[in-house]
This record gives structure tokens, sequence and C-alpha cells, in this order.
């Protein structure tokens, strides 16, 4: 069975999320959100009031009772944390920081990697998130790495929030967006790195049509492009 994984990377409010939507509705395949995947794991914790030390508790323990699980509502996906459909719950500006921190606990991670090489090894996948071509899949046929000035992704992760009725400052959200990178960069387990055979974007001046339009262009270049799947 010939498959296509594609990798995309880079800091948050690149635009990561949005062309793994498009690809995946494009070419028919699977689109893994990895970071929704962490969110989730965090919302979890942040809702049982578990520490997040890594020490005092038994992470393993806890993923034992964290189900995870995507699905299609018109053009969006919902993300649902045991049946409980959390897809607005976890892009909080508080969870986005304990987000940072339980993507640095191995058990959380280990467990996360496993199933999204999982999914990697069943079906063609568009996979974004942080450490996807330097640890998830390194494999994967084509890798991206998608980047923007902190200020601009400032300001869509701004606009983002506002469409969905959560109110914030810029100042804020910059701050926010610039303490995550720094934490994603410096963390011990799979940091945020730019593997070198990477496509590098920088999005910072483009708008989501033209960024797209660039990677479609290396999708259908591809070679051994796959037959959608139905």
């Amino acid at each position: 069975m010939s498959l296509l994984r594609i990798a995309l990377d880079g800091p948050g409010g690149s635009g990561k999320s949005t062309m793994g939507k498009l690809l995946a509705k494009k070419y028919n395949f699977t689109y893994v959100d990895t970071g929704a995947m962490y969110r989730s794991v965090a919302l979890y914790m942040d809702r049982h009031d578990i520490p997040l030390d890594g020490a005092s508790i038994d992470v393993e323990r806890i993923m034992e009772q964290v189900h995870l699980r995507f699905a299609w509502s018109g053009d969006n996906q919902r993300v649902f944390l045991n049946e409980e459909d959390v897809s607005d719950a976890i892009r909080t500006s508080r969870n986005s920081l304990l987000t940072s921190r339980v993507a640095t606990l191995p058990a959380v991670r280990q467990a996360l990697v496993q199933l999204q090489q999982k999914m990697a090894r069943l079906r063609s996948v568009v996979m974004d998130g942080r450490d996807i071509a330097s640890v998830v899949i390194p494999d994967a046929e084509l890798k991206f790495y998608l980047d923007a000035s902190a200020e601009v992704r400032a300001q869509r992760r701004l606009e983002e929030m506002e469409q969905n009725g959560v109110a914030a400052q810029f100042e804020d959200v910059l701050r926010e967006i610039q303490q995550r990178d720094y934490e994603d960069t410096h963390r011990q387990h799979s940091p945020l790195v730019r593997v070198p055979e990477a496509i590098y974007i920088d999005t910072t001046s483009m708008d989501a049509d033209s960024v797209f339009n660039i990677l479609c262009q290396h999708v259908e270049c591809y070679p051994q492009l796959p037959q959608q799947e139905v």
C-alpha cells in the first residue's frame, strides 16, 4: 500500500493546523492534530487537579484514563476527550500554558507518540506539531517547517480567539506566544526543531491561500502521490 506522510512542524500560530486541515481535505488524507492531543491531556490533568511536577504523580496511570478521538463536523475537526467535545475548552490561554508543561512529561509524550505513529502506519496522514519530522515520523515523505514572526502569530491567535468569543489583549497573547516558544525550544524531551531536510516556509507576509498553494505544489510533485482515500 502506497502511503504519503506529510509532517508540518513549526511554532504556535504559524499556520500548521489551518494548512494541515486544508491539505487533508484536498487529498482526503487523515489529519492528525497532535497539538490538540497534548492540549486535551493538559485539560484532563487540570480538571482533576493533578500537579504537573512529573515527580509525585503516576503519569502512566493517568494516560490509561485518557481516551482521545477526532471527528469531522462540516469543515471543522472536533476533538473528543473521553467522549466530551473539548475543541473549544483546549484553546484557552490557561490551557495553552499548561500544555507546554504537560508536553515535557516523558510518559505523556511516549503514549501520544506511539498513538501518532500507529496512525501514520495505517493511512496517509497530514500531521502537525513541533516534533513530527524529528521524532514522530522522521521517515515522512514530505516535511515542512512553517514559521512567522511572534507578532504576526499573536495577531492570528487573537483573531481566532475573538472569533470564538474569547476576549483577550494583544500584549497578553504575544507574551503567551513568546513564553510557549521558549518552552518548546528549550524542553529536554523532543524540543521544537527544524530538521535540515524540511522545506522552510515563512508565512509572516503571506495569506493562507499563498501558503496552501506552495504546499500543494510540493505535494503534487511527489512522484508516488497515492490515490485519494475513501
